[in-house]
């Protein structure tokens, strides 16, 4: 029969009926069937607790326990006891707990769900919107989590931490907010917290010089390089910032002060750094001859130990016409440091780009027995026989830097170029492949393999596979370019080679060769009034190049 809520409903008689057949059920049902566990001593702590003080003090405790595991980094067991806390108590701190914890373990899903769950109880709970914020961040909703960080900032006028929070997530959307909440942090506490204020500062730069502002910017660096917490980097950056700015005077200034405020192990690199600074200024190097003579006077005055700042006023010295000057200092370079292998290099080096090819050579030549085992010394040394038009001579030096370090990758990419250059090709490609080997990534091998490749008309799938891949490095170098090119004109496939080519011409029209390849593609086109006007420019740029006089003396295609 039917009880009131529409169950069934036993009489007495069916209820003693049946109990002698659940008794016996029972005694037959397997051992594995899972019964409650039997209440533990803890549980009878807690049960006692909650006749004594109620729900909540329990709660306590779990969430006290839960708490020291996850100090401890448990974060698993730190879950468990607060799950057990919220049996007692949920409350909004316990959620954020919980949230913790699972952000700690990865657990994204159950970190949002008890957000969610303790925001619900408490709205004005305001650490969970800071721990939403977070998770936003992990999973890269930026907007998102700027919104939390906002809503925060307005509940929490006094706290400047969900401030510098907001302008750390600006930086990644927008500078100018991110500088304005930056500036307000500073004029909150710039009285007060002076060593704290150096983070903003350097942040501040950062935004300053991303923006362009580099009034503001000198500012700022003058304020960091002020304060009791300035980097060594400090000095440096701000004469940066004036030589920039064209203030040579300030920045003079500075490097002398540095000079005698600095460790002493320090000067050199910061004498060194004002010349480079100069230096840079190639363009104009010759009408600052007055602060080259006030920088070669002022390290005379220091005497400072070190090569690299009378290496500087060499430099500066040559490049501004002063030749005998430079050379006195170079060779002061060499007497300070000739027992540094780095030094002669470097010497060697400023001959090689002043085209000083046997200056460089005989240098290299006297010092390098003290390095024997330095590949640099017969390496540049091929370099310098190659610029002065001997390739045996360099292939000779270059293959000892090649012995002497077999895993020398520019020392197999110069074998290469120049094995091809003497029409050795067998040993061009065993230097190419050799080189490769050691750097099968490398854009500048891959580019001229494939070039000499194609130069030959062999391999030419080969070829261009390697032309992909420098071009995948670096789509708009325009060698690479013409190199590709070069292999469409070999492979008969002449509209898409003058594709690469003309690309290659709009980027850097400064080659005669690749004039020379782009007259070659419109002459087989057929358009040869272009193919003359491209050889035309490919002997204005070359005027004693052979192989473009005898396409236009074959009539211009």
């Amino acid at each position: 029969m039917n009880g009131p809520n529409g169950h069934t409903r036993c009489s007495h008689r069916t209820a003693r009926s049946i109990l002698p057949v659940l008794l016996a059920a029972a005694l037959l049902l397997p051992a594995c069937i899972p019964t409650m566990p039997a209440p533990t001593q803890e549980d009878g702590l807690f049960m006692q607790r909650a006749r004594r003080g109620g729900n909540k003090r329990i709660a306590a405790d779990v969430f006290a326990r839960g708490s020291t595991y996850q100090m401890r980094g448990l974060y698993a067991d730190a879950i468990q006891e607060f799950e057990k806390a919220l049996k007692y108590d949920e409350s909004a701190a316990i959620h954020l707990a919980l949230a913790e914890c699972y952000m700690e373990l990865d657990d994204l899903f159950n970190a949002g769900q008890h957000i969610r769950s303790g925001l619900e109880l408490n709205p004005d709970f305001l650490p969970l919107y800071e721990a939403q914020g977070r998770l936003h961040l992990y999973n890269s909703r930026i907007d998102l989590a700027i919104k939390s960080f906002r809503l925060l900032d307005e509940r929490q006028p006094h706290s400047l931490t969900p401030k510098v929070t907001l302008a750390r997530l600006y930086e990644m959307r927008d500078l100018d907010t991110a500088i304005m909440l930056y500036e307000e942090v500073l004029d909150r506490r710039e009285s007060e917290y002076q060593d704290e204020n150096f983070p903003i500062l350097a942040k501040l730069a950062d935004l300053y010089e991303a923006t362009g502002d580099s009034t503001r910017y000198i500012e700022v660096l003058e304020k960091m390089n002020a304060s009791t917490t300035a980097l060594d980097y400090l000095p440096f950056q701000l004469m940066q910032a004036y030589t920039a700015r064209d203030d040579l005077a300030k920045a003079h200034a500075l490097m002398h002060s540095a000079a005698y405020t600095v460790p002493v192990n320090d000067v050199d690199y910061y004498l060194a750094s004002y010349a480079g600074l100069l230096l840079n200024r190639v363009d104009t190097i010759d009408t600052h001859t007055e602060e080259i003579d006030e920088y070669t006077a002022f390290i005379e005055e220091v005497n400072a130990p070190g090569w690299l700042a009378p290496y500087y006023a060499a430099l500066l010295l040559y490049d501004s016409g002063r030749r005998d000057q430079a050379e006195r200092y170079f060779d002061k370079v060499l007497e300070r440091a000739d027992s540094l292998e780095e030094v002669p290099i470097r010497v060697a080096l400023h001959y090689l780009r002043s085209e000083q090819y046997m200056r460089a050579i005989d240098l290299l030549s006297r010092h390098e027995e003290k390095f024997p085992e330095n590949p640099e010394y017969p390496f540049y040394q091929g370099m310098a026989w190659q610029q002065f038009g001997d390739n045996q001579r360099a292939v000779e030096e270059l293959t000892r830097a090649a012995q002497i370090a077999p895993d020398f990758v520019d020392a197999w990419v110069q074998l290469g170029n120049l094995y091809s250059i003497l029409l050795n090709h067998a040993e061009s490609d065993a230097a190419y492949e050799r080189a490769l080997e050691l750097a099968p990534e490398n854009a500048l091998i891959n580019n001229n393999y494939a070039y000499a490749l194609s130069e030959r008309g062999v391999q030419l799938e080969h070829a261009q596979r390697m032309a992909e891949s420098a071009l995948a490095g670096d789509p708009d170098n325009a060698s690479y370019l013409d190199t590709m090119g070069w292999i469409y004109f070999q492979l008969g496939q002449y509209e898409r080679a003058l594709t690469y080519i003309r690309r290659s011409v709009d980027i850097d029209p400064t080659s005669a060769t690749v004039y020379e390849h782009l007259g070659d593609c419109y002459a087989k086109l057929g358009e040869t009034d272009k193919a003359r006007d491209s050889w035309l420019r490919a002997l204005e740029l070359e005027p004693d190049r052979d192989s473009t006089m005898e396409r236009l003396g074959r009539g211009g295609g």
